[in-house]
């Protein structure tokens, strides 16, 4: 019995041996000995009448035990556990506790690998040291403002990240009964960041600097560089591309895997990022000549399985030192071939396929720059239109 039943069985019993309506003391037994009667409500019939026991012993306390005997078997002890008068210790559940649990039970087979990676970089590294050790009824709207205030300096995108990422968890705790409401979805909060970010593509001139030394390379790391530069594919549909996979015949690169290492050194094979990286992407001359001769099956790189991350690093380190890549990484390739292409004034709607973005405004955000030879010729043109 807790210490709180205790206390209640305690003042409840006070209670019965201070009533005289409902208890009775008998004036002696045959024994010589008096006894206790007293007349219990265990029950409620269907029509709302009460259904009593009577119950008697020897003594005042032996009756009280009995008392409390004849509540627990009926069930009505806990009406009194719930008495206004009588202290309870609620139980308590940590932010910390929370977070595992959910993470174990829910999210670790639902989750990709990327993402589970991703969402305990941002546990380990700021949510944990934050809200780990407290009570998760606690943690307020304006504790998650501050939480992001501190860490200003990050990101817009990871503070965005990180306050998606506690919603889920707190909007599970919601519907566990753990907490009221979700202390981020408040429209007061912000994101404060003030790093101003943009990913920045090669120039032109040094992008060809780099395709004018690819012949340097071994022929292994050079097909690897080529499909980085001349596809605008990212890092691990790269990794994930089989033989299977290349259309000859109508010039195209099929995209149907993409391959990770968040778990370690071991490669995962798994879905596209979304429904949309999925795709049809140009086979450009320059690849078909360096995927040439082709093999019938397998991953290119890798053959039976992907290549680990290890192998991955190494092939870049290769590379690195054999020519200069001007700290040009995967995604930074990538990001130059489509912006080149939009700069060929490719329609948005063809470069959001070839991106494998799920919304065109991504596209639009990321790549519908205002260049200045754009700038100049609409000038031109307008001075044209007027003097005309």
């Amino acid at each position: 019995m807790t210490q709180a039943v205790e206390q209640g069985v305690a003042k409840y019993a006070v209670t019965l041996e201070n009533s005289t309506e409902n208890s009775i003391t008998m004036p002696e037994g045959e024994n010589g000995m008096a006894k206790y009667r007293i007349r219990v409500q265990i029950a409620v019939n269907d029509d709302g009448t009460p259904v009593y026991k009577q119950i008697q012993a020897d003594s005042q306390n032996a009756l009280n035990d009995r008392i409390v005997k004849t509540y627990i078997e009926s069930g009505r002890i806990w009406e009194f556990m719930n008495h206004p008068e009588i202290s309870t210790d609620k139980e308590t559940i940590t932010f910390g506790e929370y977070v595992e649990n959910w993470l174990n039970v829910y999210k670790a087979n639902q989750l990709k690998p990327a993402t589970m990676a991703t969402y305990k970089k941002h546990l380990h590294a700021h949510v944990l040291p934050a809200f780990g050790k407290r009570d998760i009824t606690s943690i307020t709207t304006e504790d998650i403002q501050l939480f992001l205030n501190e860490r200003k300096h990050l990101a817009k995108k990871t503070l965005s990240s990180m306050r998606h990422f506690m919603g889920g968890i707190f909007k599970d705790a919601v519907e566990d009964g753990l907490i009221e409401s979700d202390p981020t979805a408040s429209r007061r909060i912000s994101i404060p960041s003030t790093k101003a970010f943009e990913r920045e593509a090669l120039p032109l001139e040094v992008f060809k600097e780099i395709m004018g030394n690819l012949d340097l390379l071994q022929p292994h790391d050079k097909r690897m560089l080529v499909l980085m530069m001349f596809t605008g594919m990212r890092r691990g549909e790269v990794l994930g591309l089989r033989w299977e996979d290349i259309d000859m015949d109508h010039g195209l690169i099929h995209i149907q895997r993409n391959v990770t290492h968040s778990q370690g050194n071991k490669p995962i094979i798994g879905t596209t990022k979304s429904k949309s990286g999925k795709r049809d992407i140009p086979l450009d001359g320059y690849v078909i000549e360096c995927l040439t001769p082709m093999e019938s099956k397998g991953f290119i790189f890798g053959g039976n399985e992907p290549i680990t991350m290890t192998t991955y690093n190494n092939t870049m380190k290769r590379i690195r030192k054999t020519i200069d890549l001007h700290g040009a990484t995967a995604h930074v390739f990538r990001h130059s071939y489509l912006t080149y292409m939009a700069g060929e004034e490719t329609d948005m709607k063809t470069l959001q396929s070839i991106a494998g973005h799920s919304t065109i405004s991504m596209t639009m955000d990321r790549y519908a720059h205002a260049q200045p030879q754009k700038i100049i010729a609409a000038g031109k043109k307008m001075h044209a239109l007027l003097a005309g």
